[in-house]
């Protein structure tokens, strides 16, 4: 009775897994020469990319759904507050790991000194 797990019946997960999919599709082929000619999407319509697509598809679908969760929510400031501490964790831990591992790195690369 208070043990239950509710999960959702959707297809939000297999929308995720096709545009990462896309994403790595649309990329193999520029990866290998940086030439974007034989990407398959580009081919057929000489405009846009695969990787392209499933990105815009990307931020429709979180827009979708960080509007669905504010609508749900009955306080915009927990609202708020929710979205934060789901956000900034991450972005503090990847914003410290670039500044104290990926730059030394990147000055060592370059022949720059940091300091």
């Amino acid at each position: 009775m208070g043990g239950r797990v509710v999960r959702h019946q959707n297809n939000f997960g297999m929308l995720r897994l096709c545009f990462a999919a896309a994403v790595i599709i649309g990329h193999a082929p520029e990866m290998v020469d940086g030439n974007r000619a034989r990407e398959p999407l580009h081919v057929l319509t000489g405009t846009i990319s695969l990787g392209e697509l499933a990105v815009a598809g990307f931020f429709l679908l979180s827009g979708y759904l960080i509007t669905a969760s504010m609508l749900r929510s009955n306080d915009l400031k927990a609202y708020s507050v929710g979205r934060m501490l789901r956000i900034y964790p991450a972005f503090i831990v990847a914003y410290l790991f670039s500044v104290f591992v990926l730059g030394p790195l990147g000055a060592r690369r370059s022949g720059r000194n940091c300091r």
